[in-house]
């Protein structure tokens, strides 16, 4: 995974674990949002569809790769190579 915040790094020898889910499983689950925005239909695309992805990190992203500061306006990547692009946007959660 790429990192685009007040610097730019990859974390390639970490595992990051992405899991994909649709509006409405956070408030499912009872996983209160505590800063950002919540998915909604703004993130819905079609295959192949192009645009920016949004995220939803926990806190131990959060303190492990951006030292506990908001993670807001911080952009990630799928991928650590120089061609990996940091397009999605991370809002966080509560675990």
């Amino acid at each position: 995974m790429t990192i685009l915040a007040d610097k730019r790094f990859s974390t390639d020898r970490d595992d990051v674990n992405l899991n994909s889910v649709t509006p409405g499983f956070f408030q499912t689950m009872g996983i209160k949002i505590i800063e950002g925005r919540n998915f909604d239909e703004r993130d819905q695309r079609a295959p192949g569809e192009s645009g920016w992805r949004s995220a939803i990190v926990n806190e131990a992203f959060v303190k492990r790769y951006l030292g506990g500061r908001s993670p807001l306006a911080v952009r990630i990547g799928e991928g650590s190579g120089p061609d990996a692009k940091p397009n999605i946007e991370i809002s966080r959660c509560h675990v």
